[in-house]
Order: C-alpha cells, then sequence, then structure tokens
C-alpha cells in the first residue's frame, strides 16, 4: 500500500500468510511503539548491521 499524496511504501501484506503486515517503521512519526517479532532478508543483510537480540531469523521471507 502506497501513501496517496507522494507514493510512499507504507506497509505490505503478506500473500502467503494473512496475519502478517509488513510496517515500513520510517513512515511513522513514532515509531517507539512499534516491536518486531522476527528479523527477515538476512541472507542479504550488509555487513555492517548487527543484529544483536535473539529474534528469529529467516534468509528470506518466512513460509509456514
Amino acid at each position: 500500500r502506497f501513501c496517496p499524496r507522494c507514493g510512499s511504501g507504507i506497509y505490505l501484506e503478506c500473500e502467503a500468510d494473512p496475519g502478517y503486515v509488513f510496517l515500513k517503521a520510517g513512515t511513522l512519526d513514532d515509531s517507539s511503539w512499534v516491536k518486531p517479532d522476527m528479523h527477515i532478508y538476512t541472507a542479504t543483510q550488509q555487513p555492517w548491521v548487527e543484529l544483536g537480540d535473539k529474534l528469529p531469523r529467516h534468509a528470506a521471507a518466512p513460509v509456514e
């Protein structure tokens, strides 16, 4: 889904699992309430990205 004014991407709905919505936290005025529950696409993460938490990691989009 995109912003009707500027065209920026806001969120994606997961076709494989309709219960998941991928929200682009950078589009929020206040993202302090956002709590991630997994990391996705870690196979292509940049070498300078450090994932120091214990959240589940997926090389690509998770498939259940």
